[in-house]
């Protein structure tokens, strides 16, 4: 008891709850790997802390969302010892990690254990949260992927969800026990709404005498508002602002990091009752909402770039956002109401998300993708060892080993692999494509473009497969090449009228992946052009003209500063020290860089200093 009440007081909890108190008892008992099914608000990811830090070994947390890895990391640095890994899955920078917890997203954590990282050896507890979310098949590859590698390589598995479906062939798969709950400890009342009444699911009528925003503010409660489109949040948002004043705040994916914390900082402190919002706050963060209203209950589908139309969200999606509602230590209750335009959709609502059934788990990775990680993993393996592995596996169980064969006289024509007839081994050029996170479709479209004598990097990056998917059917080359030569992304909305500029941002960040992958790529296959591809790969990562390249890397100097200067025909650090008092005068003579002068003079102070004291130590030694 005393081992229990200190860890409660190292959490700054006064009890467990049920479902809590059996999941950790399960969790002590045992090396089981556990299922940890229940609802919202029953206390999960405090629980998933709590066995990271009971766990003897490196422990690692996974979660879909770079918001809830900050969360858990903060709470849990407070304990023990944790390093976030949650950059860009292309680079390689996760080699040097000695906490005790390792906080991921799925594809960050996929990307890691396609290297041979000696700590990967120390791993003795993976928590995977949510993991409902293999039904999507952008996120199901990298969850399918470190699932099987803590399968094949013994590590215990923890995994959470509020919401699965076939139970039972997840916990075949995992050779799990399952922990469940299937009552909230937060009572949930959903209803749908039509006109003035709210109608809940066993078809009992309540009618409303004032908005739904009036009637949970009124309660003295709060409440999120989910519309489907980030314009649409802005619109309600900037309409409620007028009636409400401070009391609202808008959240989005469109949105800057910071910007997206302060708001997070201020729902948790209660300063925010209504709150407009996207799917972006859909699952994981646990945030204090008495009550949820869909406003709408359709998504826009996106495929290969193309608009495709609206879709109505999935039980799934809705029980996750729902189940943002009433959460234990500030409610009693929540509410979910979903707001229905006629008598059908009420009548649809109603079948559908009131009482009808989560959708089941399902798998999506691809044999290309088993087979090349396992190479990277391994460097050679024959097909015995390739083939056993498959079993580890959610969705390749049933694959033939014709199909294996046939994949890998694929993956050999292609020069991603090698075999002597016994075994098969990765190629560079097949190791550059596992680390840069390409798939078969990638590395066809590239192969392609290599075979030709000429052509121009920032075209084929703008056509790749994976800009293309992120365009929204727009020509997205001006807005590539108007970034590297200097422009804001604010400005840079100009060539596209249904993109925002987090939208660009996301082009950018895309592009700047595949302009790196295309380098590792042509490094790999020692093709001249690999430096041509490295410097485009630096201007998109920057957003600078290559004559800026130098000024941009030194610290404190900055994009803006970097352009403005490279503009003025000052390219090194050297020449804008050694030229001081012209700069000065340039700088000073612009509205927007006279602010920004101070920099530039703190930067050559420090190298003047630095070539004194280097200097000073050259006197010394000659006098000794």
């Amino acid at each position: 008891m005393s081992e229990l009440s200190d860890l409660l007081q190292k959490f700054n909890v006064t009890k467990l709850n049920t479902f809590q108190e059996k999941a950790l008892i399960a969790f002590l008992k045992s090396k089981k790997n556990l299922i940890l099914s229940a609802p919202t608000g029953t206390g999960k990811t405090l629980l998933m802390e709590m066995m990271l830090y009971l766990n003897n070994g490196k422990g690692v947390y996974v979660s879909p969302l770079k918001a809830l890895c900050d969360q858990v990391a903060n709470e849990l640095g407070r304990v023990t010892s944790v390093q976030e890994l949650t950059g860009d899955v292309y680079l390689d920078d996760s080699s040097d990690v000695s906490a005790n917890v390792v906080v991921s997203t799925y594809e960050k954590m996929d990307s890691i254990l396609r290297r041979p990282y000696s700590w990967l050896d120390d791993i003795s507890l993976l928590i995977l949260d949510e993991v409902h979310n293999m039904r999507y098949q952008k996120r199901s590859e990298a969850i399918e992927l470190v699932l099987a590698w803590a399968l094949e390589h013994g590590v215990r598995i923890v995994v959470g969800s509020a919401t699965i479906a076939g139970l039972s062939r997840v916990e075949n798969w995992l050779n799990a026990e399952i922990i469940s709950h299937d009552t909230r400890s937060i009572p949930l009342y959903e209803f749908v709404k039509y006109g003035t009444v709210l109608i809940s699911p066993d078809g009992k009528r309540y009618q409303l005498d004032r908005s739904v925003i009036d009637f949970i503010i009124g309660k003295g409660k709060n409440l999120l508002i989910f519309e489907c489109t980030r314009k649409l949040v802005e619109s309600v948002y900037y309409t409620l602002k007028g009636r409400y004043g401070n009391q609202v705040e808008m959240f989005h994916g469109g949105m800057d990091w910071d910007t997206r914390k302060k708001i997070l900082s201020k729902i948790e402190s209660g300063n925010a009752k209504i709150v407009v919002s996207t799917t972006a706050l859909g699952q994981g963060v646990n945030l204090p909402f008495y009550a949820v209203w869909f406003r709408s209950m359709k998504l826009p589908e996106i495929e290969n770039g193309r608009y495709k139309g609206f879709r109505y969200l999935d039980v799934t999606e809705y029980k996750q956002i729902a189940g943002r509602a009433g959460r234990p230590r500030f409610d009693k209750e929540g509410m979910a109401i979903i707001e229905a335009k006629n008598e059908w959709e009420a009548r649809y609502f109603l079948d559908t998300y009131l009482n009808g059934s989560i959708e089941q788990i399902d798998g999506y990775l691809s044999l290309f993708k088993y087979i090349l990680v396992q190479l990277s993993r391994r460097g050679v393996a024959d097909f015995n060892q390739l083939y056993s592995g498959l079993r580890y596996t959610f969705s390749l169980k049933d694959v033939t080993q014709k199909q294996m064969l046939d994949m890998l006289e694929i993956m050999r024509s292609l020069g991603l692999i090698y075999s002597d007839g016994v075994n098969y081994s990765i190629e560079k050029f097949g190791t550059a494509v596992a680390f840069t996170y390409l798939d078969l479709e990638d590395v066809r479209y590239y192969k392609d473009k290599f075979e030709k004598k000429e052509f121009d990097i920032l075209e084929v990056i703008a056509n790749s497969p994976k800009v293309r998917e992120q365009s929204k059917n727009n020509d997205v080359l001006p807005i590539l090449e108007y970034w590297i030569k200097g422009d804001d992304i604010n400005a840079l909305t100009r060539f596209s009228s249904n993109l925002m500029e987090k939208d660009i941002q996301n082009i950018i960040d895309i592009a700047t992946w595949q302009a790196y992958s295309i380098y590792s790529l042509m490094k790999a296959l020692d093709d001249n052009r690999q430096y041509i591809a490295l410097k485009m790969w630096l201007r998109l990562e920057h957003g600078v003209p290559e004559n800026a390249l130098n000024l941009v890397q030194v610290s404190g100097i900055g994009r803006k500063i970097a352009v403005f200067l490279a503009n003025k025909g000052y390219t090194k650090k050297s020449e804008v020290c050694r030229d001081l008092a012209k700069v000065k005068e340039l700088m000073q003579n612009d509205e927007v860089m006279q602010k920004q002068y101070w920099r530039v003079q703190q930067i050559c102070e420090k190298t003047t200093r630095k070539a004194k004291r280097q200097l000073n130590a050259k006197i010394e030694n000659f006098d000794k």
